[in-house]
């Protein structure tokens, strides 16, 4: 999707591709602390 974008980059539609990579991170990141909030909370090694 970003990449197709990319063309209406230089016709300037900026916004066609940051908003996407802006969503795209954000959900990226927003996994990456589920994950890494579940492991805290159910390693059993990390509680000693």
């Amino acid at each position: 999707m970003i990449a197709d974008t990319l063309t209406y980059l230089w016709a300037g539609s900026w916004w066609m591709v940051v908003f996407p990579s802006i969503a795209l991170t954000l959900t990226v990141f927003g996994f990456i602390s589920f994950g890494n909030g579940l492991r805290d909370a159910t390693d059993p090694k990390l509680k000693e």
